[in-house]
């Protein structure tokens, strides 16, 4: 008996799930600016400005 030679077109390859894509919002430097102003006063100028800011990024891309 002969031995049966593999083939690419005996095997199937199932396709990965298509992924969401997630949509951020698109938020401008003056507006993430003035929320990390409206931050930096509401917690009373305890936090860097690089945490001010990284907060107010993530608030307005949501």
């Amino acid at each position: 008996m002969a031995a049966k030679k593999a083939t690419t077109e005996n095997i199937t390859t199932a396709k990965p799930a298509a992924k969401k894509a997630s949509v951020k919002k698109s938020v401008s430097y003056d507006e993430i600016s003035k929320r990390a102003f409206e931050i930096f006063i509401s917690n009373g100028g305890s936090a860097s400005a690089e945490q001010n800011w990284i907060q107010a990024e993530k608030e307005l891309s949501k």
